[in-house]
């Protein structure tokens, strides 16, 4: 392979190469849940931006078991990818799909990280490491153009939301069930419906005298 096979391409320069490889790197901002699929094998789709597209591009990942799809620790995170084809579709617009044949991932803690070591949290089975990811992840995580989007590291109540769109939430989750064959639902709480706790105290002072 020459060394252009492994060259990272802009995303805004990759929606236009349809049926195209690709070799991305971005941070990634939102992630669905994931399932299994009507055949012998599970889906999740990542959307990573950069600096060239603030609305990112979706990554769509088939995988034979869920161990084997990306897990995002973190929005923010750095998702770097190999050899992803650039497709589209009339449902889903562009998009880019990881081929466990060919394509490779690693996930890397983002910007802010107190990990030193630029040792991925996650890989897939066909990643090899290459010297120059190191110099490009350190690059991404010096960069703000995440803060940029708005809401991306906003967290918000349950009593605040209003609208159907996309935020972030943190709340603990008390059930888990399926609606459909393909379609589960979470019943979740933040707490936000209680009253403040009022704690007392007691102050004690104890002079001792020498």
């Amino acid at each position: 392979m020459s060394t252009e096979d492994y060259t990272f391409m802009k995303i805004v320069d990759a929606v236009a190469c349809i049926n195209q490889r690709v070799n991305l790197i971005g941070v990634a901002v939102d992630t669905s849940l994931p399932k299994c699929t009507k055949g012998t094998g599970c889906f999740c789709s990542v959307r990573i931006i950069d600096e060239s597209l603030p609305t990112g591009i979706q990554i769509h990942f088939y995988a034979p078991t869920m161990e084997d799809l990306p897990a995002i620790q973190n929005v923010g995170n750095i998702l770097l990818l190999y050899h992803v084809v650039v497709i589209t579709s009339r449902a889903d617009g562009v998009f880019a799909l990881f081929n466990k044949k060919f394509s490779s991932f690693a996930l890397f803690q983002g910007r802010g990280s107190s990990i030193k070591e630029l040792v991925p949290y996650q890989i897939s089975a066909r990643y090899e490491p290459r010297a120059k990811d190191k110099k490009v992840i350190l690059g991404i995580r010096k960069c703000s153009f995440g803060e940029r989007i708005n809401g991306l590291y906003e967290t918000f109540f349950m009593r605040e939301i209003e609208e159907v769109g996309h935020f972030n939430l943190v709340c603990k989750i008390l059930h888990i069930a399926q609606v459909k064959e393909d379609e589960w639902m979470l019943f979740i709480w933040d707490g936000s419906d209680t009253h403040p706790v009022s704690v007392e105290a007691k102050l004690v002072f104890i002079f001792t005298c020498l």
